[in-house]
């Protein structure tokens, strides 16, 4: 029971600030020093690189800069056009869909006037108010026909003759 305490207690572990720390050998003492300074040395030398680097990547010349502001203003004035013609084809479909409608609703009060003038004209009555202002029907000898050669249209340069 005695030997599985010590071996327990040799094998704990220790956690805190007041752990000794091993010591190493002289020679292993100065191998390690001389180790660790060329290691800090070539860590010294990286880091000096990457901070030349950084500079170097975040230094901004006059051309840089100037190609930065131009390539800002092309883009602010793309967005600018781009803008403006969708806002003049947003304006000219509104001014197309109202006079689609004004259309519709011409086309619709136009049917609506013809209908009423068909309902309110008959022939008949035509004809009693024209017999009622004193107009006769034509006879057949008033009546004249003419033939067209080819054309749809007949231009009169004189009077009908009448016999």
């Amino acid at each position: 029971m005695e030997s599985r305490d010590r071996r327990y207690r040799h094998n704990a572990y220790i956690e805190g600030n007041v752990v000794r720390q091993r010591e190493l050998a002289p020679a292993r003492r100065e191998q390690q020093v001389e180790k660790s300074r060329e290691e800090l040395r070539r860590e010294r030398i990286r880091r000096n690189a990457a901070k030349q680097n950084q500079q170097r990547a975040m230094a901004m010349d006059r051309r840089y800069v100037a190609f930065l502001v131009t390539a800002t203003a092309v883009c602010f004035i793309v967005c600018a056009v781009f803008i403006h013609l969708q806002s003049d084809v947003t304006t000219r479909l509104a001014n197309i869909a109202s006079i689609e409608s004004q259309i519709a609703e011409q086309k619709a009060d136009n049917v609506a006037a013809e209908k009423r003038l068909e309902t309110t004209m008959n022939l008949d009555q035509v004809r009693e108010a024209a017999k009622g202002l004193g107009m006769v029907t034509p006879g057949s000898e008033q009546v004249r026909y003419y033939s067209v050669e080819n054309s749809d249209y007949m231009n009169q340069y004189g009077e009908i003759p009448s016999n």
